[in-house]
């Protein structure tokens, strides 16, 4: 909590005011939304407003049944035509972690560019194709590879894969992706389960006008990493393997610069544990449109400032599909338990 106090002068005289502002100390003036006057508060944080013609003063209202982006129909259109099926689950592949995708019996697989609205994927060892098919009784649509935000590529055109998918049925995800690690216990090659998130980035795929037949308009993140899914793999690794996952809070970042050592100290002074250039923007996608969510990260290299050293990209690339034998049997586990919430009716 930050304490802050300033003068107010009305009608020539002068009046003090105190406030306490919900937000750290290291946060810019421009980030403090909530502001506690003595007696009163102020909220300047548009929580529960509804759109209404009093907040649209001069302008047509919003036709809230209009669709969000013409790319996500025509994207869902196009793949329903191709499969014929609703996904139950959706996963996505982050860089060097497609052989998760090994794990699903492929029955169509759809290049990105010949999807409507779907960003092409350049980094390296992105595929950039739509696996369909199923694991066990789970109808699954794999994401080989995303677009990312370093790479040019708009908040919202990151969002469309997920939103697409969310759009035709799916009611789930697992995200993977590639990290670094910014504390010590966490070495290069261990698999973290993501617990929360900091959007360093503070840019969002749900910015711009709202259309309700894609999500609410003000999304709760407090709980954007299925509390729920995380207890029942903790259970099942247990159990099932004698080893667990540790949990992780990872912090967004743009790259494609990695972190300087000033940026590593401080990520550890505000709470990360690890920091990545993806994810984010999808778990934020998926929880608006209403899907539970996991994440899984692989640390692929240290980014701790007492453990910095020059970064081996080939390293970085490499490390995910050496260690495929021993990650396999916890990505079927993650697998296992979203088929177990399923089939019990919940996402029903």
């Amino acid at each position: 909590m930050l304490l802050c106090r300033w003068e107010l002068e009305t009608s020539g005289q002068r009046q003090g005011a105190s406030c306490i502002c919900r937000a750290p100390a290291i946060r810019s003036k421009g980030w403090l939304n909530n502001v506690f006057y003595e007696g009163f508060r102020e909220e300047r944080s548009p929580r529960n407003v509804t759109d209404t013609a009093e907040n649209y003063p001069g302008a047509a209202m919003p036709d809230p049944r209009a669709d969000v982006n013409p790319s996500l129909k025509q994207a869902g259109t196009f793949i329903a035509e191709k499969w014929g099926q609703q996904p139950h689950l959706v996963i996505i592949t982050g860089s060097g972690l497609d052989y998760v995708s090994e794990l699903v019996s492929a029955e169509v697989e759809i290049a990105y560019h010949d999807i409507p609205g779907f960003p092409r994927t350049h980094a390296r060892g992105h595929s950039g194709s739509l696996m369909l098919g199923h694991w066990e009784r789970l109808k699954v649509a794999v994401l080989r590879g995303r677009g990312h935000y370093y790479e040019g590529y708009s908040m919202a055109e990151i969002a469309l894969p997920v939103q697409t998918l969310a759009r035709i049925g799916a009611r789930a995800v697992l995200v993977t992706s590639a990290v670094g690690s910014v504390t010590p216990e966490l070495t290069p090659g261990t698999l973290t389960l993501v617990s929360d998130h900091l959007n360093l980035v503070q840019a969002n795929p749900l910015i711009g006008r709202h259309k309700s037949s894609v999500g609410v308009r003000y999304p709760d993140l407090l709980h954007a990493y299925s509390p729920r899914l995380r207890a029942m793999l903790h259970d099942r690794l247990k159990r099932e393997t004698g080893r667990d996952l540790p949990e992780a809070v990872l912090a967004f970042m743009s790259g494609p610069c990695f972190e300087t050592d000033a940026e590593l100290k401080w990520l550890n002074v505000i709470g990360a544990d690890i920091v990545g250039w993806s994810l984010v923007p999808e778990v934020i996608t998926a929880v608006h449109a209403g899907l539970e969510v996991m994440a899984i990260a692989l640390v692929t290299d240290y980014s701790h400032s007492a453990h910095v050293e020059k970064v081996d990209v080939d390293r970085i690339f490499q490390i995910g599909p050496s260690l495929k034998s021993q990650h396999l049997p916890v990505f079927e586990a993650a697998l296992a338990i979203m088929e177990l919430a399923l089939m019990r009716g919940s996402w029903t």
